[in-house]
């Protein structure tokens, strides 16, 4: 849309909107103005229907006053004038009074005479029954305390509501006591309204407040005003307004709402005075804005449009060697000016452009990592020459090149242009790392980096990848020769750990046997009895062959360090440790399944072996040991018990420590050092006096069946 009719449009769109809130104000200001106009006058009729029932009550209340205060009316209530009713209470005195109702009640309140009169029909009509009885000294109308005051107000009446008025009976000259009260009511009945409503205003209404043709809202808006007489005032619709006053009875209850309903000629004169208003703003706003709008064309728009033709003329043809023209000397001729600046600065750039986009396009095109520009749609817009050498697809077929996704646990067959969208759903765009499958069909590691781009003035995806094929097989190298470095390291500990404890163990045993050979030698050569010279003889030489036995152990380690841990069967460890010690009469039994197998170092023999040793030495009366095994939660104990006398409870936790014991102190602690190689544990967990319990623990994964 051109700048002339965007202007017009806008002005005349701005200019409605300005006539309108001007419009709406004075409207508003005006009709409130007319409608409180309209409740002043409905308020001041309401106030005039009211002030009639009062004037009725006025002019009731003087008729009273000239019957309560004459020595007539108080001889008859004396009961001395028996003519009294004869000559002032004939029906035509109740029509000439205009009244439906007359009684006298003497002091006690008791009803001397009471008359009812139809003033309609004119006849006599029973009286209600109010006045058939006696009247209470607490009812107002019996109020005689004044004999100037005139009580009067409305009794409501299952009939009708009354007007009604009382006066003291007293002398005329106002002398008392006060003999009773004279009683006068009006009905106030359909007639006694529309006469009511002649004098006031013609649709005047009186209903009873417990009538359920008035609206709750209503009776609780008007019983609510603390007012000497409530009112309320609404409008029924577009033509008519009606007032409602609250009228109270003679005992100061509500009772009665009066009703006046008027047409609305203030407020359809307001409306018809507003809308002259309001078309005398619109046909003034308009045409002001119609002059504004010609002033307007022929100072400024009509340059500008000239101006807009003269740049785009220049932007279809391209050339920034081409200026524009505008006439004059305000901020439209220095605006032309400065386009005409802009012109040449911008020849300026597109030559610095044009030589940049070439640097940068060569420097894209010679980079060594893979470049890839995909649209909207997932085709592909740019390669650079390293990617199309180093993948061997054509730009065509890039998109569906298949890539391995790993997230730590599974790995994901994608495509490439897959992958690029869900690293542009992303917020942040983070570094990840694909194996692309290339056209040869081998599998190469990359490092691949998106972002979002402007290609073309287009939104795209820029990929980065970094072939890292190679660095990864120089990662797989050196994580294979750390596990192996690790392995012997590992290797190296436990030879030296097996050395040291094979060294304690044969220097230990060696001792041992030394000594007791050369006891006895010493034995023999001091014996005279070569018989048991002969037998001395015979025991050094079996302490020898165990020395040899020792000496074959030791052979057989030759290579320790070297060999390592593996899976030992129990059963067939237990009968070679047993072949080292010399049993004598203990009973053996080897309870241990033969498919039981642990994983330990092969020198686990010499635990059971040390274990023998310990009983026979300190057992004392040592005569059988049993060898079981049992699985408890998850680890398996293999049980060595014994019949001798046992350990005592306070050496239990010395027994594996360094030297301590009867002997050299050396047994039972290499025996914890040999299980811990492995990772196996020993404790002593026999009743003293009845005999050792060792039990060996073996974690789970360190023994099966086969």
């Amino acid at each position: 849309m051109r700048l002339q009719k965007v202007s017009i449009l806008v002005f005349f769109t701005l200019l409605s909107v300005f006539l309108l809130i001007i419009s709406l104000f004075f409207s508003t200001i005006l009709l409130t103005s007319y409608r409180e106009l309209e409740e002043r006058y409905i308020e001041n009729d309401l106030d005039q229907a009211v002030n009639k029932l009062n004037d009725e009550l006025f002019t009731m209340s003087s008729i009273a006053s000239d019957w309560g205060p004459w020595d007539d009316t108080v001889e008859f209530i004396n009961g001395n004038d028996p003519n009294y009713l004869n000559s002032n209470l004939q029906p035509y005195g109740f029509d000439n009074l205009n009244l439906n109702i007359m009684a006298f009640a003497n002091a006690s309140g008791e009803i001397v005479f009471s008359g009812s009169y139809d003033l309609q029909n004119r006849v006599m009509i029973p009286v209600p029954g109010f006045f058939a009885e006696r009247i209470s000294h607490s009812n107002p109308l019996m109020n005689m305390s004044d004999f100037h005051h005139v009580t009067r107000g409305i009794l409501m009446l299952p009939e009708n509501p009354l007007l009604i008025v009382s006066q003291p009976i007293v002398y005329s000259n106002y002398t008392g006591p006060a003999r009773g009260v004279v009683i006068m009511g009006r009905y106030l009945n359909e007639e006694e309204i529309s006469r009511l409503a002649t004098l006031t205003q013609p649709s005047l209404s009186l209903t009873r407040i417990t009538d359920p043709s008035l609206s709750p809202d209503l009776i609780s808006g008007l019983t609510q005003m603390s007012n000497p007489v409530p009112k309320v005032i609404s409008a029924k619709n577009a033509d008519y307004v009606a007032g409602y006053a609250l009228i109270r009875d003679l005992y100061g209850d509500d009772a009665l709402v009066l009703q006046i309903t008027e047409y609305r000629n203030i407020y359809h004169q307001g409306i018809n005075t507003t809308i002259q208003v309001i078309l005398i703003i619109l046909i003034g706003g308009f045409s002001l804005g119609l002059i504004v709008i010609v002033l307007l064309n022929r100072v400024i728009l009509r340059r500008i449009a000239s101006l807009a033709s003269q740049v785009h003329s220049i932007g279809q043809s391209g050339s920034t060697t081409d200026h524009v023209v505008i006439l004059g000397d305000d901020e439209l001729s220095g605006l032309a000016g400065e386009i005409n600046q802009m012109l040449e600065t911008i020849e300026h750039t597109q030559k610095k452009v044009q030589t940049s986009e070439a640097q940068f396009r060569d420097l894209v095109e010679k980079l060594p990592d893979y470049i890839l520009v995909f649209g909207d749609a997932n085709e592909i817009l740019y390669i650079n020459q390293a990617a199309s050498k180093g993948l061997g697809y054509v730009v065509d077929s890039i998109a569906d090149m298949p890539v391995r996704v790993s997230d730590g646990t599974t790995v994901q067959d994608q495509t490439i242009s897959r992958v690029a969208a869900e690293l542009c759903d992303t917020t942040e765009m983070p570094i990840n790392e694909l194996e692309i499958q290339v056209q040869d069909g081998n599998w190469i590691s990359v490092l691949v980096k998106g972002t979002k781009i402007l290609y073309n003035n287009s939104s795209a995806i820029l990929l980065l990848l970094i072939d890292i094929t190679q660095r990864k097989q120089l990662e797989k190298e050196r994580d294979l020769h750390e596990k192996e470095l690790e392995q012997y390291s590992l290797s190296l500990h436990q030879a030296n750990t097996k050395l040291r404890l094979l060294t304690g163990l044969t220097r230990h045993d060696v001792q041992n046997k030394l000594t007791s050979m050369q006891s006895f030698h010493t034995l023999a050569k001091d014996e005279p009895d070569i018989g048991i010279t002969q037998e001395y003889i015979a025991y050094a030489q079996q302490a020898g062959r165990k020395l040899e036995a020792i000496i074959a152990f030791t052979r057989e380690y030759e290579d320790f360090g070297i060999i390592s841990s593996g899976w030992q069967p129990v059963h067939s460890i237990v009968e070679l440790a047993l072949a080292e010690i010399p049993l004598g009469s203990i009973i053996i039994e080897n309870q241990i399944a033969e498919e039981l197998e642990i994983y330990a170092d092969p020198i686990i023999r010499k635990v059971f072996s040390t274990l023998m040793d310990n009983s026979i030495r300190h057992g004392e009366r040592v005569t059988g040991v049993q060898f079981s095994c049992v699985i408890e939660d998850t680890q398996l104990l293999i049980i060595y018990e014994d019949n001798g006398v046992g350990v005592q409870y306070e050496e239990k936790k010395y027994i594996f420590e360094h030297g301590y014991g009867k002997h050299t102190g050396l047994g039972l602690f290499l025996a914890k050092e040999i299980l811990s190689i492995t990772g196996l544990s020993i404790r002593e967990c026999g009743e003293p006096g009845k005999g050792a319990r060792f039990e060996i623990q073996v974690p789970i994964g360190a023994f099966r069946f086969k």
